[in-house]
């Protein structure tokens, strides 16, 4: 049985998840907690559609940053370079892994 140390050690690896809350300014931000997983996790949202207007989904996309920067579970992240900074630099190396 080969050692821990043996062989190349493989970063760790970050689910990539989309979904969706409820559609309303008052949704449960944390919900969005559920997807955490071990070496990190990143997940995109729809805040709308074609039914609604850019004022419906501008409210939803205030209300919902004030609640995710409220769960100390979630981190917002406007960027790639973001998500990498809150991973620790793991992000990129992962994401040239599963990107070759």
């Amino acid at each position: 049985m080969p050692s821990e140390s043996s062989g190349p050690r493989r970063p760790p690896l970050l689910w990539e998840q989309h979904c969706c809350l409820p559609l309303e300014r008052r949704a449960d931000a944390g919900e969005l907690a559920r997807y955490s997983r071990p070496g990190g996790s990143f997940v995109s949202v729809n805040v709308g559609y074609a039914p609604h207007s850019a004022d419906d989904v501008t409210g939803l996309v205030v209300d919902w940053q004030e609640r995710i920067a409220a769960d100390d579970r979630l981190r917002l992240a406007a960027s790639i370079d973001a998500v990498a900074a809150i991973l620790g630099g793991n992000f990129r190396r992962v994401a040239a892994l599963v990107w070759q």
